[in-house]
């Protein structure tokens, strides 16, 4: 699985689905996608402008901007296919560590099994007002899906339990 700028990605395989086991890494020269390290940027852009926001090196893209920069051939999978994954491997209140990295210290007493090597990093997420938020305490995964009320789906692992959040297994407010 190749991005647009030539980098090679790792993927793993959950039941019969492949997964890409690697953070998309930022991107330069895909038409139309707005590139920022600017909370006021992210802020003041309308939702289907597609955004990279860039912050200590990590990429972090809106829903707009996913199907623009994951790798021909491959998509953003949707929350029920997140949900398929975490069945496959167990269940919600325990595969958590199962995805976390083992190259990571999670603040833990005992690191990440990461026993499929998809290797789940606390990367945090960007919240409305264009702050990164949770960094090292909670790794999220953007899905394809959106709920009733238009918000993104976003898979969820904490540092403080072996819980997959999804949209399945809890509401988001």
């Amino acid at each position: 699985c190749k991005d647009a700028n030539g980098y090679y990605y790792t993927c793993v395989r959950a039941g019969d689905l492949l997964w890409m086991a690697e953070d998309l890494r930022p991107l330069n020269n895909i038409p139309d996608l707005t590139v920022t390290s600017s909370a006021s940027t992210w802020v003041d852009a309308n939702e289907n402008t597609p955004m990279e926001f860039l912050v200590d090196g990590a990429a972090y893209y809106n829903l707009a901007a996913i199907e623009k920069v994951v790798p021909a051939g491959w998509h953003v999978p949707s929350a029920g296919e997140a949900d398929y994954m975490i069945n496959k491997l167990g269940n919600h209140n325990t595969v958590g560590n199962l995805l976390k990295s083992r190259d990571f210290n999670w603040e833990r007493p005992v690191k990440g099994l990461d026993s499929i090597s998809f290797g789940g990093f606390p990367n945090g997420y960007i919240d409305r007002d264009g702050i990164l938020q949770s960094k090292n305490k909670k790794g999220c995964w953007i899905t394809s899906s959106t709920m009733k009320h238009g918000k993104v789906v976003s898979m969820e692992i904490s540092l403080y339990n072996d819980t997959v959040y999804s949209p399945i297994s809890h509401s988001h407010n």
